[in-house]
């Protein structure tokens, strides 16, 4: 069994991230692309893990985790970085629609819209 971080294209809606492969074949997202994908920043992903509003308290079952992953460019050393489950970037896009964020709302409606095509299939 292999035991290594991989990058993988992650299809969300009619978006694909780029994320990480976990060795349990679990995905991670860059927190930081989490926040970027909707016209945010990071550190409004850190404020929505600090809420007590319902989506946040939810993905306290997910926290952010840090992460080596293998040289993604040349490098002695790996890099660590902060990811999210897709559970937990999921409650923090559906936090932001109820904080009025066009591009989430337009985010979920995709994903929605792509699980029912995907069901209906």
């Amino acid at each position: 069994m292999h035991s290594e971080v991989k990058q993988a294209s992650i299809p969300l809606g009619g978006t694909e991230v780029q994320g990480f492969m976990m060795p349990d074949g679990s995905y991670r997202i860059r927190q930081s692309a989490v926040a970027t994908l909707i016209g945010q920043d990071e550190s409004d992903v850190e404020r929505f893990f600090q809420s007590d509003d319902l989506p946040a308290v939810q993905a306290q079952n997910y926290p952010p985790e840090c992460i080596e992953i293998p040289d993604l460019e040349p490098s002695f050393y790996p890099q660590r970085i902060t990811v999210l489950q897709l559970p937990a970037a999921i409650a923090y896009w559906l936090w932001q629609t109820g904080q009025g964020n066009k591009k989430a709302y337009s985010l979920m409606i995709e994903m929605l819209a792509d699980k029912t095509r995907l069901q209906n299939s």
